[in-house]
């Protein structure tokens, strides 16, 4: 696994486990490796979509409505128990992220003309 794909996971695991500054830190370091990844997916994303790519890029910039979806559900997990906790679920996204590098994106052969 790449450390682009290793980072955020062992930085939220850390924000779930850790004490002290080290969670602090892990969670500063999660949005550098947020501000890395969106391009590298958008670019993936509609990457050979051929006549669709309009609609692609359009479908991939209203999914950011996630960034309004996720802190809420991780602020009711807040309030239910703990911030700790609530790092769960920007884990689970990552899960996905991991899914789609490694196995949800194909790319194409080389296409003849």
């Amino acid at each position: 696994m790449k450390s682009e794909l290793r980072s955020p996971f062992l930085c939220t695991l850390t924000a779930i486990a850790g004490s002290g500054a080290a969670p602090v830190w892990a969670v500063v370091l999660l949005g550098f490796f947020d501000s890395i990844m969106f391009p590298t997916i958008f670019a993936l994303s509609v990457k050979n979509l051929g006549v669709y790519t309009k609609l692609g890029a359009a479908l991939l910039v209203m999914s950011i409505i996630g960034g309004a979806i996720v802190p809420a559900v991780m602020g009711y997990i807040s309030d239910a128990s703990s911030i700790q906790k609530a790092f769960v679920v920007p884990l689970i996204c990552y899960s996905y992220v991991l899914y789609f590098a490694v196995r949800g994106y194909k790319p194409a052969g080389p296409t003849e003309a």
